[in-house]
């Protein structure tokens, strides 16, 4: 395993070892290019108990990138004021997270956030 696959792996075993006893992580992982994107979150989702959502965002390439992440809100509370929304024309309306973020040449960043689910 190469330098930039063991920073990744790191992290995520640190943060495993943060989550309580009997709670298990799920890791998503995408590759686009030279960047590695992994959400971490609950394997399962207690109703009523706050909730850790994460994403380790890893650029491989020698230059820096800017990138955007969303991540749609669904049956939960959260906090409104870090949180978008788009209102349908059927008067729906649909409550997402946005990040844009600047990952610096063979950089690495985490961005998160918390929720209630219902």
């Amino acid at each position: 395993m190469n330098n930039y696959g063991c920073c990744i792996f790191d992290f995520l075993l640190g943060l495993a070892l943060l989550l309580p006893p009997r709670v298990a992580a799920d890791v998503q992982s995408e590759t686009i290019g030279d960047i590695v994107i992994c959400r971490v979150a609950p394997s399962q989702a207690p109703t009523g108990q706050k909730i850790l959502v994460v994403f380790v965002l890893e650029n491989g390439a020698h230059v820096g990138r800017s990138i955007t992440i969303t991540e749609r809100i669904g049956n939960a509370d959260f906090d409104q004021s870090e949180a978008k929304n788009i209102n349908t024309p059927y008067g729906e309306q649909f409550w997402y997270y946005e990040w844009k973020i600047k990952l610096p040449a063979k950089g690495n960043t985490t961005v998160g956030y918390r929720l209630v689910p219902k």
